[in-house]
Order: structure tokens, then C-alpha cells, then sequence
């Protein structure tokens, strides 16, 4: 709808310009409308009839009710004179108008209606409206009677859980402040704990540091061990071989022994004199060998050449008869290049392993 009446009436030609007579402005407001729009308006058509229907469903463009071009130009031409109806200043008291419009059927009693021509409501229409609107009243009354009702017992019920609630709450705040002891008493027995968990943790780490270090020690005394193992082995094995050496020279000079005896039982002879010497010879080599398996591979030296060569790292002659001779000239090397091992005091027996 329009917002002014002003703006819903259509434009209105010079002739109209003249005192308006003493009835009412709006009736001859109605009249003007009424001859501009008389061409567009069917009057003689059928009565617009229901309140959901026709005329409010027209004016309000349901598209139900929709025809044609000109059924268009005709709903647009009945809503702009209900607008300038529903718009002018009417009189609080001039209630039947109003009810008049709402109850008109037609175009023309519509009309009608706004030219001030209706006719007033008997006061048993008026007393069947009056009672029809206080059972709608008394209706309505009820039901916001049962929703306050019904609001009344939800608020009250509400209040009764907000209360357990409120107790609730004031119960668990006296439990909060009996267990704020226990739980302060909690949390320091806790931090004791971590602390001496802590401590007790470190102590660990100090001696698992410590159980590895022995160990690594440990592993490198083994490796020493087998280092020691590996030499003395070695020197097992050369003792064997030496002993082996010892074991084949003793069977040579027992078979020359065997021999020197079958040439002396044969009679005395250059052959017989020579085994002899040979005989002498090989018994200082057998003593001297059996001396040195006696204590265990080592030889006391008191020949400054013999403790020369073993300072040197030779192997000491003796295995064998040609062994004993040894060379001058060796001998003087070994004494210029060794002096420490030449001087032997007096009483002093040097080992050679």
C-alpha cells in the first residue's frame, strides 16, 4: 500500500479546482477517483466474495487469481482505492466505516462505502460482533491463561533445579575446600617424590657411567690378556720347536755315541783316538743341553762372547759341535757394538732364554 493518500490519488484536472461543497472532502475525493477510473472498471462483474479470497487476494497479487492484462490494470486500479481508503484520517469513533469496508462485496459497494453512502449496523449486529470478538477474547485469554500456566509450573520447576543446583554447588565447594588439605599435602608428597626420583635417577646414571667405564677397562685388560696369550703362545710353540731341535741333536749324539763304543770295542786305533776327543766334545754339549732344558730354556752365561751374542739376540751356538767355534771377528764386532754386556763382575751369572 501507498504511504499517503496524497500519493494514491491520481492526478486531478484543472476543472475540479473549486470549493469543495460542505459534505465531506473524502466523499468528494471518492467521486474524482471514481469518474477517472469508471472507464477501466467493470461495475456490473461478479461479487468479490470470501475473506481469503477475491478482493484481498487481488489486491495482494496472489498469482492464483491472476488473468489477464486487463484483470491486472483493474486489481491495480482497486488497490490504489483501498489504499486512499485505508489512509485517510478516519475518526477513532467511525468504526463502521471501516467494518463497512471489510464487509463490502463488489466494486460498487465499495464505492459506495467511500462515498459515505453505507448503512449503520443494527445494535444486534453490533452485539453479535461484540460477543463474537469477547468468545475470540475470552479464547485467547484462555490459552495465555494455560501458557502462564504452564510457564508458572516450567519457571517453578526450574527454580527447584536451580536450588539442588545451588546446593550441589555448595556442596561440592565445602568437599573443595575439605580435600584443598589433603591436595596440597598430595601435591608436596608428589614433588618430593619427583625430587627423589630424580635424585635416585642420577645416581643410577652415575653408576651405569661408571659399570661402563670399568667395563670398557675391563675389555681393555682382556685385550691385553689376549695380546699376552697370543705372545706367549708363540713363545710356547718356539719352546716346542726348540725342544724338538734339542730332542733330534740328542739322538745324533747318542747314535755317534753308539758308534764311538763299537769302534772302542773294536780295538785301538787313529779312528778310536779321534771318537774319543769327539766323545769329550759331545758330553759338554750334552750337559750343557740338559742344563738348559733343566731350567726351563734359560743358560747362565760366563763367557763375555756368549753374553754378547745373547744381548745381541742371537741364537746361542751349542746345538751342534761346529756350533762351539765361534768367529773372532763376530766376537770383536759384538763386544764394540754391545760394551755394557762384556764386563761381567765377578760372581755374577747372566740367564739367556
Amino acid at each position: 500500500m501507498s504511504s499517503s493518500g496524497a500519493s494514491a490519488v491520481p492526478p486531478v484536472s484543472p476543472l475540479h479546482h473549486r470549493v469543495i461543497p460542505s459534505r465531506s472532502k473524502c466523499a468528494h475525493v471518492v467521486d474524482i477517483l471514481f469518474a477517472s477510473l469508471r472507464p477501466r472498471l467493470r461495475l456490473d462483474r461478479q461479487p468479490l466474495i470470501g475473506v481469503k479470497g477475491s478482493l484481498l487476494g487481488r489486491l495482494l497479487g496472489r498469482p492464483g487469481l491472476v488473468g489477464s492484462a486487463c484483470r491486472q490494470q483493474e486489481n491495480g486500479d482497486l488497490a490504489r482505492l483501498l489504499s486512499f481508503a485505508f489512509t485517510q484520517p478516519v475518526p477513532p469513533v467511525d468504526r463502521f466505516q471501516r467494518r463497512a469496508l471489510l464487509d463490502a462485496q463488489s466494486v460498487t459497494e465499495l464505492t459506495h462505502v467511500l462515498r459515505g453512502q453505507y448503512s449503520l449496523l443494527g445494535s444486534a449486529q453490533v452485539i453479535a460482533d461484540l460477543r463474537q470478538e469477547l468468545d475470540t477474547l475470552q479464547t485467547l485469554q484462555g490459552d495465555q491463561a494455560r501458557r502462564l500456566d504452564s510457564l508458572a509450573t516450567e519457571n517453578a520447576e526450574l527454580q527447584e533445579k536451580v536450588k539442588e543446583a545451588n546446593l550441589e554447588r555448595s556442596l561440592w565447594e565445602r568437599e573443595a575446600k575439605k580435600a584443598s588439605p589433603f591436595l596440597t599435602s598430595l601435591r608436596k608428597a608428589l614433588a618430593k617424590s619427583e625430587a627423589a626420583l630424580k635424585l635416585a635417577q642420577e645416581s643410577q646414571d652415575r653408576k651405569i657411567k661408571s659399570a661402563f667405564k670399568h667395563s670398557d677397562d675391563h675389555a681393555h685388560k682382556v685385550k691385553k690378556l689376549e695380546e699376552e696369550v697370543v705372545t706367549l703362545t708363540k713363545a710356547l710353540a718356539d719352546r716346542d720347536h726348540a725342544y724338538a731341535e734339542l730332542h733330534a741333536v740328542a739322538t745324533k749324539h747318542f747314535e755317534q755315541l753308539q758308534e764311538s763304543t763299537r769302534l772302542l770295542l773294536e780295538g785301538d786305533s787313529q779312528p778310536l783316538r779321534h771318537a774319543k776327543a769327539v766323545i769329550d766334545s759331545q758330553r759338554q754339549v750334552i750337559l750343557r743341553q740338559k742344563r738348559v732344558i733343566a731350567r726351563d730354556g734359560k743358560l747362565p752365561m760366563h763367557d763375555p762372547h756368549m753374553a754378547a751374542s745373547a744381548g745381541a739376540g742371537l741364537d746361542v751356538p751349542g746345538l751342534s759341535p761346529a756350533d762351539l767355534q765361534l768367529n773372532a771377528r763376530l766376537c770383536r764386532t759384538l763386544a764394540m757394538r754391545f760394551p755394557e754386556v762384556m764386563d761381567i763382575p765377578a760372581g755374577e751369572t747372566r740367564m739367556w732364554s
